[in-house]
């Protein structure tokens, strides 16, 4: 009779000690890092910049911006409006997102690091990344300035004409 009682305490003493090392190896989840928030206005050769221009932040050439609308959190475009970016006039928040650091890839920004804004892909103004930064009110704008953007223009030359089409054999 001792022997299946000491079995079936091994058998518990095994179960527990497995248990274990498996609470032991998983870490709670770190809650989410909030995201550096910016809004300002900008200005492309000392003027207000145009409607529909895109905005980015990038750290290290990789994106790390994305424009959520405050009042459902619905993403949308990261795009001038009024000559400002981040504001209620373009009704999309700005948002440098922080990297995850449950996940072994990087996916958004760390403290410290330099966060370059682009203006239709043109260098801006830099800020460090500091997480639950919100740039707002009156009080903290980050205004961009950039000297040019890229323009697109219709092209130049002749447009090409429809051919008229023949119906019929061709006459010689």
């Amino acid at each position: 009779m001792r022997k299946p009682v000491i079995a079936l305490m091994a058998l518990v003493g095994v179960g527990a000690a497995a248990l274990l090392l498996l609470t032991g190896a998983m870490r709670a989840a770190a809650p989410p890092i909030p995201p550096h928030v910016l809004w300002g206005n900008v200005t492309v050769g000392g003027g207000p910049v145009a409607d529909g221009v895109s905005i980015a932040a990038k750290i290290g050439g990789v994106t790390f911006s994305k424009c959520i609308k405050p009042v459902d959190l619905t993403t949308g475009p990261c795009v001038t409006k009024g000559g400002q970016y981040g504001t209620d006039v373009t009704g999309y928040q700005f948002q440098v997102v922080a990297d995850n650091s449950d996940t072994p890839e990087r996916d958004g920004a760390r403290a410290g690091d330099t966060i370059q804004l682009f203006v239709a892909g043109v260098a801006a103004q830099s800020i460090t990344f500091k997480s639950g930064t919100v740039n707002d009110g009156t009080s903290n704008p980050f205004d961009l300035t950039v000297t040019a953007i890229p323009t697109t223009s219709e092209p130049t030359g002749p447009r090409p004409t429809a051919s008229p089409h023949v119906q019929g054999p061709l006459r010689m």
